[in-house]
């Protein structure tokens, strides 16, 4: 599956959710967040944290499949992928729900 890439003014999406712990159900304040295209994983095209209440906000202008890691000092690392198809105006990744990771990470 390929993605038309558009760039400057002509695509503009806000991604936003919340980071959740899987085990307490609580918000994980300060999450780093790594955003990456699914072919490049290693290259981000955003970096960012979430706020105290472990929520997060930014704005991708670029179609295709990206993948979020999400870290935070003393849980499992986690990663989901979502999809910006160039119709969007906004992903609401929500209070995501990850599989409960060996040390107890996300929801």
């Amino acid at each position: 599956m390929t993605f038309p890439y558009v760039y400057g003014d002509n695509l503009s999406v806000s991604i936003k959710g919340q980071v959740v712990d899987s085990l307490s159900n609580e918000t994980v304040p300060y999450a780093t967040l790594r955003i990456s295209l699914a072919e490049t994983p290693g290259q981000p095209v955003k970096l960012l944290a979430c706020d105290v209440d472990g929520k997060f906000e930014t704005t991708l202008t670029q179609a295709g499949k990206y993948v979020l890691s999400i870290q935070s000092v003393g849980k499992s690392p986690a990663e989901k992928e979502f999809v910006i198809d160039g119709n969007q105006q906004q992903v609401n990744l929500g209070s995501s729900i990850w599989p409960t990771m060996p040390n107890g990470w996300m929801k």
